[in-house]
């Protein structure tokens, strides 16, 4: 049965590239302006030999900006085909369809059962959300791979693997790199300590896993003392930057938010 399960695993990891190779056949891409501008972004990293500090704006304020994570982690595929659209996309792919593997891994320590695992893996590799969403060259395109990490890490620290904790610091700085609405993380995670009470790390776990995600976060940091605080002004003040949410009551504003 243990072998069997691992068999039917690959063939549906392989199952899943298939239909996210057959959904960008054709050319059947989305490439917008933000694909562009991150493309734009990878160029100046890979050609112009421009380290990247500070990302590109959210849209609705200037002043607040993404991380630059995703323009590294792009770097490989646009460096070593000279900046063909398609090696972004089959690395995409690649890292989506292998989501399903820590799903797997994820669900099976969960549920302590194959089949469950089995059926996670199938719904992740078959999605139809999770299969346009691998062809997308934006910034929040890795967060797919990351977010199940960052769960996997928390059940792992649930358990009393010191590991887990840093597998957490790491995957959620990575992932507020790749796109600063998941933020909301932070929160979940202190309802996480809050229901599963884990064990408090020791000194030394702490600060592996508090520098690790500092470091995750570093060029973050570094744009916000460059802009003189500028982003996290605008969070504060979020009820006067955007015009949309003025309108709203705070209690509205965090239901949204949740």
């Amino acid at each position: 049965m243990f072998k069997f399960s691992y068999i039917l695993l690959f063939l549906i990891l392989i199952s899943g590239i298939w239909l996210r190779h057959l959904n960008v056949a054709g050319n059947n891409i989305a490439f917008d302006f933000d694909q562009i501008e991150d493309q734009f972004y990878t160029y100046r990293l890979v050609f112009d030999h421009d380290p990247l500090i500070i990302g590109r704006a959210v849209y609705g304020d200037p002043k607040l900006h993404h991380g630059v994570f995703y323009y590294y982690y792009n770097f490989i595929p646009f460096l070593i085909s000279s900046g063909n659209f398609f090696a972004s996309i089959y690395w995409n792919i690649l890292f989506n369809a292998f989501t399903a593997v820590i799903i797997f891994i994820l669900a099976k320590l969960l549920f302590n059962r194959d089949l469950p695992a089995l059926i996670s893996v199938f719904i992740a590799s078959f999605s139809f959300e999770m299969i346009k969403f691998s062809s997308w060259m934006t910034i929040d395109t890795v967060t797919i791979f990351l977010v199940p990490l960052f769960y996997l890490g928390l059940w792992a620290y649930s358990k009393s693997k010191n590991f887990g904790l840093l597998l957490t610091s790491i995957s959620l700085g990575l992932i507020i790199q790749s796109d600063l609405t998941f933020l909301y993380l932070i929160p979940i995670t202190l309802i996480y300590c809050l229901i599963f009470k884990p064990k408090i790390p020791t000194i030394k776990w702490f600060l592996i896993s508090f520098f690790a995600f500092v470091i995750t976060v570093l060029t973050l940091i570094l744009t916000e003392i460059k802009l003189n605080f500028a982003g996290v002004k605008t969070l504060l003040g979020f009820n006067s930057f955007f015009s949309d949410a003025a309108k709203l009551t705070m209690a509205e504003r965090l239901y949204l938010f949740f």
